[in-house]
């Protein structure tokens, strides 16, 4: 990954996903702040975000390929 940028609320990543035959593309990574994936009002509005970002199409709106927890966050 290179690129990132914090946030009060969550940390963004710049990546890049690699397919099948090693096509890549890509991608941002948006991870809720540690000190909040115990917060459950937060995480509901974090899953409402990404729920209502599904329903966005426009060239200066990242879409939601993936989402989901890993170790714990």
């Amino acid at each position: 990954m290179s690129g990132a940028a914090s946030g009060g609320m969550a940390d963004v990543f710049r990546a890049e996903r690699v397919g099948a035959m090693g096509v890549t593309r890509e991608v941002c990574i948006k991870c809720v702040r540690p000190n909040l994936c115990a917060d459950a009002e937060f995480v509901r509005m974090f899953i409402d975000e990404a729920g209502l970002s599904t329903q966005l199409q426009h060239a200066n709106i990242a879409a939601v390929d993936h989402f989901g927890q890993h170790e714990g966050s």
